[in-house]
């Protein structure tokens, strides 16, 4: 799916990131008489299955770094426990981490219950990015499992990654009833309201505010409905719960890295800065903040100091302390964002050398995933930028070729989203040669759900003259104020236009 707040290749592990879970009443290899709220697992250590919990505890609140370390000592006690595995993996800082717990977790396949079998197989499809298999997976184990709450969870998340956002929400819904004290299913209720079409903000407040009511102990609840403020556009109030979460928990790196993105939409970028730059000192991965941080350089409209000084810092990641299976993804996240910035700004020269940069990185991340489909991604999106970097040199026949040849590369790929790329690639070359009807029928084709796929579609309807749809799309990204490059690049450009009005 074309998402410019990650590079392509890294989906397959980070869409994880965000994949709360929960099980509260854990236990030894549980029986079908056993009375249980959610998957049960399969360890005969009681030490481990404490860890277990508590790591539960962290990943249910959307805190994967804290959870990490309790995963891992579970998986000390106990190196045969698989759903450590599974569930470490979604703390996984690299696709290097992500694919080997994966793959330990399925090394003990015949030992474990028949629910953890099938989460086993559904979380080994994103290592080859099967959606249909991944339905298929989820579909058997609400069969198996209609009364657990996680159930409904995974099967909500698997919905939610076809842009089948009503029958997601069904299922976090589900969750909800089964277990109304349950914090991740009002989370990701949340979640779909605040990010999905159709959207409705006051649900998502709804949502979060009873995630607060139900741990008002945890820094993330605050955050989260912080978030819900900054889509309202409310920036001073989500600052301020952004704030409340830095004192709940001062060593939580997202609470400060919240307040930066506050601070950044309310023009006072030194502050975000320095907010981002506190957030560093406690995130286990060093490098997360570094993309934010070269974002307020274009708030200000200088996106020559962004690059350069986002390109410095993946020159240096090695002296800031990011652990080796991580430094791959760490350098490809900067090299990514500044791809696009050279790309929205014109510089084919800079996209050339940046391609050049991303090659290494990506063959790296197609064998730290280890699988073929993971492979053919990777050549995919190389070759998406190389298209680009042809259509902004005008030899468009050629930059067409190179479309086609991503379209068929991803044809063994079985994901209905899979073609977003390839849209985007056909739609730019025709928007570029002011081809507006054929750069519109493709861009509606791409990532729904974002901003800078809107922000062309905006800018082909203006060029067939259809001045109140290019109108009504640029209200709609105007103050999305969540922080990624897409956004970054087109804020000022949007507000400007609209102002001229």
């Amino acid at each position: 799916m074309t998402n410019l707040k990650i590079s392509t290749l890294l989906v397959v592990f980070v869409s994880l990131l965000t994949f709360t879970a929960c099980q509260e009443n854990a236990s030894k290899t549980t029986t079908e008489s056993d009375q249980i709220t959610d998957l049960p697992v399969t360890t005969n250590s009681e030490e481990a299955l404490a860890e277990f919990n508590t790591g539960l505890k962290y990943i249910d609140l959307g805190n994967n770094q804290k959870s990490r370390p309790y995963f891992t000592k579970a998986i000390e006690l106990d190196p045969e426990f698989a759903s450590a595995y599974l569930y470490r993996s979604w703390s996984s800082g690299s696709p290097e981490e992500f694919s080997r717990d994966i793959n330990q977790a399925k090394a003990y396949m015949e030992k474990i219950s028949e629910g953890e079998k099938q989460l086993t197989l559904i979380m080994d499809t994103y290592l080859t990015n099967d959606w249909e298999s991944r339905m298929d997976y989820c579909k058997e184990l609400l069969k198996m499992h209609p009364d657990i709450p996680r159930v409904h969870l995974i099967i909500g998340d698997t919905y939610e990654d076809n842009d089948q956002h009503d029958k997601a929400r069904e299922h976090y819904q589900n969750a909800i009833d089964l277990n109304m004290e349950w914090t991740a299913g009002y989370n990701n209720l949340g979640n779909s309201y605040l990010f999905s079409e159709p959207k409705d903000l006051a649900k998502a407040e709804e949502n979060y505010k009873k995630v607060t009511e139900l741990a008002p102990t945890s820094s993330r609840a605050f955050i989260d409905l912080g978030d819900c403020y900054r889509a309202q556009n409310n920036l001073i109030q989500a600052r301020d719960y952004y704030t409340k979460a830095v004192e709940i928990d001062p060593s939580d790196p997202v609470a400060y890295s919240k307040k930066g993105h506050a601070n950044s939409y309310l023009g006072n970028y030194k502050e975000a800065r320095n907010d981002f730059r506190e957030s560093r000192k406690y995130d286990e991965y060093k490098g997360t903040s570094l993309p934010f941080e070269a974002y307020t350089y274009l708030y200000e409209g200088d996106y020559k100091t962004a690059l350069n000084w986002l390109e410095e810092q993946a020159n240096q990641l090695e002296s800031m302390g990011i652990p080796e299976s991580r430094m791959t993804s760490s350098k490809m996240s900067c090299v990514n964002n500044c791809s696009w910035i050279a790309f929205h700004h014109g510089e084919v020269d800079h996209i050339k050398n940046l391609i050049k940069m991303k090659k290494p990185l990506s063959d790296k991340i197609a064998e730290d995933i280890g699988t073929e489909q993971a492979a053919l991604q990777q050549n995919a999106n190389m070759l998406m930028w190389e298209g680009l970097a042809l259509a902004m040199e005008k030899d468009y026949a050629t930059a067409n070729a190179k479309a086609e040849e991503h379209k068929a590369m991803l044809d063994p790929i079985k994901d209905p989203r899979k073609l977003e790329d390839y849209h985007f690639l056909v739609g730019y070359i025709n928007l570029d040669q002011e081809k507006y009807s054929e750069a519109i029928d493709h861009l509606k084709q791409t990532n729904k759900g974002d901003v800078y796929m809107k922000y062309l579609l905006a800018k082909a309807y203006e060029g067939t003259g259809e001045i109140d749809k290019a109108t009504e799309i640029r209200n709609e990204i105007a103050d999305y104020n969540f922080n990624y490059v897409g956004y970054a690049l087109i804020r000022n450009e949007v507000k400007e236009q609209l102002a001229a009005l």
